[in-house]
């Protein structure tokens, strides 16, 4: 009976413990070890173990955001050198249409 008090008390705090450390409750409530709910190793364990997770997963986060900002410079970096290169050919293409124009000008003479 203690048992299943223990787990039914261990499953209402589930909502709000990480998955590792509702795992170390119900093993501390199957093995006796906990006098109280939130005082067994294996759930100070478990909470460990969620808390470097939730680390691990923030700095993946991070450096994903840190990826994709370096990535949205590129572009822009690159979109800008682009434009440059349409404004040079532009003006090569209008240089070229000036030269034409005044060959067939003096061909004409």
């Amino acid at each position: 009976m203690r048992h299943l008090i223990l787990l039914s008390a261990a499953a209402l705090l589930a909502a709000c413990d990480g998955t590792a450390e509702n795992a170390g409750e119900v093993t501390d409530a199957k093995n006796g070890e906990a006098a109280v709910v939130g005082q067994g190793p294996a759930e100070r364990m478990g909470a460990r173990l969620d808390a470097a997770r939730e680390s691990a997963e923030a700095a993946v986060e991070a450096k994903a955001d840190a990826l994709r900002d370096k990535a949205d410079l590129d572009a822009e970096k690159l979109e800008a050198q682009a434009d440059r290169f349409e404004e040079r050919a532009k003006q090569v293409r209008d240089e070229a249409k000036e030269a034409a124009k005044q060959l067939e000008e003096s061909v004409e003479r």
